[in-house]
């Protein structure tokens, strides 16, 4: 009988990172032989009848549909893309320790499942603290792969209950030098840096979801995707340079996941990666978009991605990715500013690192269920 693993991560179908990160994970398990599935609490998944309805005439129609109803045909391409991921969804939103009957190890991550600022907005601190630290499960089934922290200080009501549940895991991995920093200062213990999934599946296996988007400009773009806010992260400055050399080179700029262009914000994650494809330039805070990027050999204009309600500065991951693959000269504040620099995407030899880096990370995965 192949061992079964349960994956505990945020689900939200606003999000592309967190849809792209959880079938990562599956995929790279499922390719180790093991048997997996996510599991989620019912009042996330909301699983609506009146969805069947919309769900078809997003499929007949998306394009057109995506003028007036952008939030409708967004999900639909989300929930679309998540059938490529397999789901237990479970009534309790704070798992059961029944669970640990039903499956032989439990896998928290990727993405910030260990952020105690996202907490609140998706089950609640409590249910959110039982959740991604596994406390439901055994100790010696609690897994983790690849989680983040997100940001490189903890809040101080957080250190000691955070220290308590990483003792109980017998081996630990994140996916940034800042949440490493974080686990030694409390625990005293060495954490693994592994790679986030996203980078441990190949281009090949990224364009077998990669989905074709009609409303990708005919004409060749400049790609924004800014999480954050775009007026605050990128100069007046740095927008004539852009927007310069935009007009020389007959670019357009395409702006997703902002309202004011429905066609584009209602996009799913294929679409999304299909996006990245085909672009001249990639200008964005987002740690999947520069993945991406990397991948799919594109240049990129990277940015620091301030949450100011919070205070927090999360371009940790990325500051670790490009340390990481030799990519330093991409950070925000090594950038230079002109026409060779901003176009230049030559990335073989962080390829070359990355797959060295890829065979540690399935070797740190691997070793986890020995």
């Amino acid at each position: 009988m192949s061992t079964k693993i349960g994956i505990i991560t945020m689900f939200d179908c606003h999000n592309f990172g967190n849809r792209l990160q959880n079938y990562a994970v599956q995929t790279v398990l499922e390719n180790l032989g093991y048997k997996c599935e996510t599991i989620v609490p019912e009042s996330l998944y909301k699983v609506n009848p009146s969805n069947i309805l919309k769900d078809l005439a997003c499929s007949i129609a998306g394009s057109q549909l995506s003028y007036k109803h952008p939030d409708a045909v967004r999900y639909y391409r989300i929930r679309r893309f998540n059938r490529n991921i397999h789901f237990r969804v479970v009534k309790e939103d704070m798992f059961s320790p029944m669970l640990a009957d039903e499956y032989d190890y439990f896998v928290t991550g990727s993405d910030q499942v260990w952020n105690p600022y996202f907490w609140n907005a998706l089950l609640g601190n409590d249910v959110s603290f039982n959740n991604y630290f596994l406390r439901f499960a055994r100790p010696e089934q609690r897994k983790c792969f690849s989680p983040s922290i997100g940001i490189t200080e903890l809040p101080g009501e957080w250190e000691e209950p955070f220290r308590n549940e990483l003792l109980q895991f017998t081996q630990l991995n994140i996916r940034e030098t800042a949440g490493a920093d974080i686990i030694y200062r409390l625990t005293g213990r060495r954490a693994d840096v592994t790679l986030d999934p996203t980078l441990l599946l190949t281009q090949d296996d990224w364009k077998k979801v990669s989905r074709k988007f009609k409303a990708c400009p005919q004409e060749k773009y400049i790609l924004y995707v800014m999480l954050g806010s775009e007026a605050e992260e990128i100069s007046v400055e740095q927008k004539a340079i852009i927007n310069n050399l935009a007009r020389q080179h007959g670019l357009i700029g395409c702006r997703m996941i902002i309202r004011k262009r429905p066609e584009w914000f209602s996009c799913g994650p294929g679409e999304f990666i299909y996006m990245i494809q085909h672009a001249e330039l990639v200008c964005t805070d987002s740690f999947h978009c520069v993945v991406f990027s990397i991948l799919f050999g594109k240049p990129f204009l990277l940015f620091k991605r301030i949450i100011k309600k919070y205070g927090i500065d999360m371009s940790s991951r990325t500051e670790t990715l490009l340390s990481l693959l030799d990519l330093e000269r991409k950070k925000p504040e090594n950038q230079v500013w002109d026409e060779t620099n901003i176009f230049e995407a030559d990335y073989a030899g962080s390829i070359k690192i990355l797959e060295n880096l890829k065979q540690k990370t399935l070797g740190i995965i691997k070793n986890m269920f020995m």
